[in-house]
């Protein structure tokens, strides 16, 4: 995969054409990366208000892998228990 067919975007889902326009080596580029992928989990802290929109960066230690996440989460406050029962 060549650095320079990616584009700094607000999706990090999208991909662009690189001016060689080579739309089927783009296509194959996007297929070999699906072949490759993890899902990481956390727990973060609760929030301090309902909505709260939090940044969210995944950095991998390994020179020439490339990350593709949501850049921003909601969390919500710890639920109050229920003190009428």
């Amino acid at each position: 995969m060549q650095a320079q067919e990616w584009a700094q975007s607000q999706n990090p889902y999208e991909r662009v054409l690189d001016p060689s326009n080579d739309l089927a080596g783009l296509i194959d580029s996007c297929v070999e990366d699906a072949g490759a992928c993890c899902t990481l989990s956390f727990d973060p802290p609760y929030a301090n208000h309902p909505d709260e929109c939090r940044d969210l960066k995944v950095v991998v230690g390994k020179p020439g892998l490339a990350t593709r996440t949501n850049t921003r989460y909601y969390n919500q406050p710890q639920p109050q228990a229920d003190v009428s029962k």
